[in-house]
């Protein structure tokens, strides 16, 4: 990483950057965020899917990089980074991991869409008004969820992340993970218990 990157890394210049008008140094900085943090992010996403392959993976990632970079531009500018309660790398990550997360989201979606229709190719002219797979029922009540409780389900049931690779990717411990996930599951119940009453 240059000089010229180390100058502008820091929260006052990336805040100054991003809520200015001059575009070249705000792709600079963005090529700079880049140089710095993506090969860390990359490290911290699991290789392997029960249901996609690596490609589709890196894929992934790249795709959520976009996103969360202009999402994280848009939350500068809204004013809703506080400087005095985080880094903006913190900030960027957080904004990046959702990112992931509704991309990884899309792309389970898609493949089942994909596997249904390998199944019942008539299945793709259905008008479907109701969730009828439990598949389907897991996936809505996850997206229910509150965080962290929504990335610790998709870490470990959608994608079969163990616990330790779960700590690397969200900076937590495995045993806070672990007993998180206890109150997790029971947030889960509540949220399947009460869409049974519904239906």
């Amino acid at each position: 990483m240059d000089y010229r990157c180390e100058e502008i890394l820091n929260n006052e210049k990336v805040v100054n950057i991003f809520t200015g008008k001059n575009v070249a140094l705000q792709l600079q900085l963005a090529d700079c965020m880049k140089q710095k943090y993506f090969d860390s992010v990359l490290l911290q996403i699991p290789k392997k899917s029960s249901f996609l392959n690596i490609d589709i993976l890196e894929a992934l990632v790249n795709e959520a990089w976009n996103d969360g970079l202009n999402n994280f531009i848009i939350e500068i500018q809204k004013d809703k980074f506080d400087s005095s309660k985080a880094s903006f790398a913190t900030f960027f990550k957080t904004i990046f991991k959702n990112a992931y997360l509704n991309a990884l989201s899309r792309e389970l979606r898609k493949f089942e869409q994909t596997r249904k229709y390998l199944n019942d190719p008539s299945s793709m002219y259905k008008q479907q008004d109701k969730i009828n797979t439990l598949e389907d029922k897991f996936v809505e009540a996850i997206k229910k969820m509150k965080e962290p409780c929504k990335s610790y389900f998709v870490f470990f049931y959608l994608e079969g992340m163990e616990y330790k690779q779960i700590s690397i990717v969200t900076d937590r411990t495995r045993d806070s993970i672990k007993a998180q996930m206890v109150r997790c599951r029971n947030q889960f119940q509540k949220i399947i218990d009460h869409e049974i009453s519904e239906n």
